[in-house]
């Protein structure tokens, strides 16, 4: 996430390369910001607002949902 946050301003195709993510994933994130009114699209430049609450959310939906998921398919390989 912190990757996404140091690099939104550049299109989504060198986004991806940079970040080592999927273009459709990236294409999904900046979206969903954009749709929780975090991202905002002027003419020229994407602006990011609320930086400190978007990693905050990011934690609290890690911790609850992927770090689980994470642990369970760790368990189950044991």
């Amino acid at each position: 996430m912190s990757l996404i946050l140091k690099h939104y301003n550049f299109p989504s195709r060198e986004l991806a390369e940079k970040t080592g993510i999927a273009l459709g994933s990236v294409s999904n994130i900046l979206k969903e910001l954009e749709e929780s009114h975090y991202l905002l699209k002027t003419r020229n430049k994407r602006v990011l607002k609320n930086q400190d609450e978007i990693i905050e959310r990011w934690v609290i939906a890690y911790n609850e949902l992927l770090k689980p998921r994470t642990f369970k398919r760790k368990k189950c390989g044991l």
